[in-house]
This record gives C-alpha cells, structure tokens and sequence, in this order.
C-alpha cells in the first residue's frame, strides 16, 4: 500500500518573510522550504503551469496564486484589477468582469509573461508601488487612473474612487479599512500627473464626484445616478439625532428635507434582525417627520430608476415650495 505523502513544510511565499501554507507555490519557494524535488511530483501535488505547483484538493488562494506568479517575476508590479483587488477597492460593470491577472514589468526588463490568464503591460516612468500581503502592486492613484479606460461609465469609476476614500467613525473600524484607501487628494494628484492617458477626462469627471462615506458600491451608485439626473446631491452616511435622544446613520440623505433614502442588500430581506432592526430604525425616523425610501438592485431597472427618481423629487419639491411659502 503506497504511504501517504509527507506534510509539506511552511514556506516563505512573495516579497515578505511571513511563513505560509499555501494551496499554490513556485518551485522556488518549495526548494527555499527544503522540499525536495520528488516530494513535488506525489499524488497531493499538481503543475500549475511552469515553475507553479498547486495542492490537488485545495481551491486555489488567489493570493497564493499571486505570491507565487510574484516568485516567478520578482520584480513585476501588479496593476489594473488585480492591483484594486489586492487594495481592496470595489469593481463594478466592466472591472468586476475582468478575469484576467495584470502583471507589468518594468521597462527594459525582459518580455513579461506568457502565462495563460495573464495579461502582461510594460511600465514606463517612475510608477508609484506598494507591498500588500507579499505581493507588489501599483498604488491607489496609479490603479484608479489605469482603470479609467477600462470603466466605461463614470459610476462605474466613481464606486471605484468612492472605495479608496472611504472612511470609518472609530478607531477600531478604521484599523478594519482595506489597505487601498487613501486621500481624494491622492487621486486627484495621481488624475493631475497623467494628463495624457486613454479615460482621463472620465478620470477628472469620477473624481469630482467622488464623496468619503460610502458603504458600498450601490450606494456610490444610487448618489452619482441621481446627481446625473439633476436631483440635488444628498448628504452620505450623515448622523441623525432623533427626538428621542438616538442617533443613527443612514445612506443618503436630504436633511432640509428630512429624506433617506436607504440601499437594502440581500440581508436586509433574508436576516430576521437586520429586517427588524430597519423596522425600527424606519419608525423612529417616520415619528420625527423623516420619509424614508428603502430600494433594492431593481431600483436600477430603467422602469424603477424612473419611478424612483420622480418620487425623490417629489418630495424634494414639496419641501421647496412649502419654504418659498413659508418666506
């Protein structure tokens, strides 16, 4: 009966010192690890295409995967999706689709790789770097104005932006923040340096529309729509003071007004606590004269946005003529 492969060693993965149990690793890594050249050829182990080894039974960690590709080309930078994925930053439309792994290498500095499922760009200049997880990729500037070309649409853009400037009310939810969020005047210097590249007049319109506060994507969305639409530009995630003493946040709101608008993902239909706590939340702002609009995905149905939007105004100009009245 053949004996079970022996366990493989921790190995040092990317570009820091940090031991890993990785599901995909370079052949250079194993070798650093001290496994030798058979061990890679047991039953548990599989190639991954060249100089790549991949735990048979695992799913493969996409950052193992990247560490490993970081291995094989020590000095490359990832960019594009791959960077605004490792930074943590929100892809949507186009950007969310990209399957690809974008992998530059500095000019002058071989051809890049071949490899299937990765898509190689040459850099140019001094381009702005950081290390996150073991693994090189360009800065948050540099990936959002890379990715303008690829946007298509400024909203897809803008949740981009709206990601990398987000913000957090306490200390412990902003040590929680993920490693690409930064200033909107980093973007707007990083806009400002490349004045030639393909997508910048979408880049300067995103960043002008860009606002700290945003809790996700659908909301960057909701906002840039309505301003698009002529709406007034509401207010993101602001503290509301009810009459009771207790305050909250909310997504969008209108205060003069006394608008919310509020996104409801998936579990705020299917958690019985979050539905009840939107309950609860909703009649404390009802009982202090608040409307409050909850919207789902289907807002962004041509039919509903329409709807949607019509009634936004509607209230907005309710409150309008009832303060030219009161004047």
């Amino acid at each position: 009966m053949p004996r079970s492969p022996s366990p493989l060693p921790p190995m040092r993965c990317g570009l820091d010192e940090t031991e890993r149990e990785p599901t995909v690793f370079s052949t250079n890594a194993a070798q650093e690890a001290g496994v030798p050249p058979g061990r890679l050829r047991r039953s548990d182990l599989e190639p991954w295409g060249r100089g790549l080894w991949r735990v048979r039974d695992a799913v493969p960690d996409v950052m193992d995967h990247l560490r490993a590709l970081q291995d094989l080309h020590p000095e490359g930078v990832f960019t594009h999706v791959t960077a605004a994925r490792v930074l943590g930053l929100w892809l949507t439309g186009p950007l969310a689709r990209d399957p690809a792994i974008h992998l530059g290498a500095p000019r002058h500095h071989g051809t890049g790789s071949r490899r299937e499922g990765v898509r190689s760009h040459r850099l140019y200049g001094d381009v702005p770097v950081r290390i996150v997880d073991g693994v090189r990729v360009t800065a948050t500037g540099w990936t959002f104005v890379d990715l303008a070309a690829a946007a298509a649409t400024v909203e897809t853009l803008v949740a981009l932006g709206d990601s990398a400037v987000r913000t957090a009310p306490t200390e412990r939810r902003r040590r929680d923040l993920p490693p690409g969020v930064t200033s909107l005047e980093e973007l707007r210097g990083a806009v400002a340096e490349r004045p030639r590249v393909k997508g910048i007049r979408l880049a300067r319109d995103a960043v002008d529309l860009m606002r700290p506060g945003a809790d996700s994507p659908q909301e960057s969305r909701l906002r840039v729509g309505l301003v698009l639409d002529g709406v007034p530009e509401p207010q993101v995630n602001p503290r509301i003071v009810l009459s009771t003493g207790q305050w909250l946040r909310v997504d969008l709101a209108w205060p003069a007004a006394r608008l919310v608008v509020e996104y409801d993902g998936d579990q705020h239909r299917t958690e019985q606590r979050q539905w009840r706590e939107d309950r609860s939340r909703d009649a404390g702002l009802r009982a202090d004269g608040w409307e409050v609009l909850r919207v789902t995905a289907d807002v962004f149905r041509p039919a509903e946005w329409e709807l949607f939007v019509r009634r936004v105004r509607a209230r907005l100009g309710r409150d309008a003529a009832g303060r030219a009245a009161a004047g």
